[in-house]
C-alpha cells in the first residue's frame, strides 16, 4: 500500500500544482471571453518543442523547452497585436485559427518522424502519471514566481480582464506572456487537452453559483483537485490513460453541476395556503 501511495504521490502533487495556477488563470480567461487561448498557446508550445525535436534535439530537453517558450511568446505578441482587429473579427476566431494551424503543422512535422503517432498522443494528453520530482520542483518554482507577480499586480490584471484597461496595453502582453510560461511547462507534463480542461472546466463550474473572485477561486481549486485525485486513482486501478481519465471525470462533474444548477433554478416553491 505504501508503494502505491509513493508511486501516485508525484502525479497527485502535479495535479495540485496545475490546478492551483490554472484555476486562477481560468477565471481571467472566462472573464475576458477568450476561452480557447489556452489551447492555442498550449499548441504553440507543443509546436515549438516538436520543431526542436525534428531538428534533432531531445523532445524533453532544455532546448526544446526554450523553443516551446519562444513559440508561446510569439503567440502572446500576436494575440496582443491582433486585438486591433476585434472590431471586425472576434478574438476567438483568431485564437482558434492559430490553434488549428499549430496543430496541423505539428502533426505534419511528426508524420515523418520515428514514432510520430506516439508523440502526437503525448502532445495531446501528456503522461502526468510519470512526472518526476525534479519536474515538480521546477514547476513549483516557476508557478510560485508567476503567482507572486500576479498577486502584486492583481488590480491591473483584474481591470484588464474586466475591460477597464486599453487593448494592446503592456499589461495585456504581460498576461499572455506569463500565461504562456505556465502553459509551456504544463503541456510538457499534462498535454494540451488536460491543461485546457484544468483551465476552463473547474472555473466554469464555480461560475454557476458565484461571481465573487475569492469564492470562484476556492471553488475552482476544490473541483479541480477532487477530479484530479479521483481520475488518477481510477486510471491506476483500471489501467487507463491518466490524462483522458481525469478529463472524463471533470466532464462528468461538469454535467452533474449543470443538472443540479438547472434543477435549483427551476425548483418549484411551495406557497403557503
Amino acid at each position: 500500500m505504501n508503494e502505491i501511495f509513493l508511486f501516485l504521490l508525484p502525479p497527485l502533487l502535479a495535479g495540485f500544482i496545475l490546478v492551483g495556477i490554472h484555476g486562477y488563470f481560468g477565471l481571467h480567461i472566462l472573464e475576458r471571453g477568450i476561452i480557447f487561448v489556452d489551447l492555442s498557446l498550449a499548441q504553440m508550445a507543443a509546436l515549438g518543442a516538436v520543431t526542436a525535436f525534428v531538428f534533432g534535439f531531445d523532445l524533453h530537453g532544455g532546448f526544446a523547452y526554450l523553443a516551446a517558450f519562444s513559440a508561446t511568446l510569439i503567440g502572446a505578441l500576436f494575440f496582443t497585436w491582433s486585438r486591433r482587429f476585434s472590431e471586425w473579427i472576434p478574438q476567438e476566431a483568431i485564437i482558434g485559427t492559430v490553434y488549428a494551424l499549430g496543430s496541423a503543422i505539428a502533426i505534419l512535422m511528426l508524420s515523418k518522424a520515428p514514432e510520430g503517432a506516439s508523440h502526437v498522443q503525448h502532445m495531446l494528453i501528456g503522461d502526468i502519471l510519470t512526472v518526476s520530482w525534479e519536474t515538480l520542483l521546477q514547476m513549483t518554482i516557476l508557478y510560485t514566481l508567476i503567482g507572486v507577480f500576479h498577486f502584486i499586480f492583481i488590480k491591473q490584471f483584474t481591470s484588464l480582464s474586466r475591460g477597464n484597461l486599453p487593448k494592446q496595453s503592456a499589461w495585456d502582453f504581460l498576461f499572455y506572456a506569463t500565461f504562456g510560461a505556465v502553459v509551456t511547462s504544463s503541456v510538457a507534463v499534462a498535454g494540451v487537452l488536460l491543461v485546457f480542461s484544468f483551465l476552463v472546466i473547474p472555473a466554469s463550474i464555480a461560475r454557476l453559483w458565484t461571481r465573487d473572485f475569492g469564492k470562484l477561486l476556492g471553488g475552482a481549486w476544490i473541483i479541480g483537485l477532487a477530479a484530479n485525485t479521483l481520475g488518477i486513482i481510477i486510471s491506476f486501478w483500471i489501467d487507463l490513460p491518466t490524462g483522458g481519465t481525469v478529463i472524463a471525470v471533470l466532464g462528468v462533474i461538469y454535467l452533474l453541476a449543470l443538472l443540479i444548477r438547472a434543477y435549483s433554478a427551476h425548483k418549484p416553491t411551495l406557497s403557503k395556503t
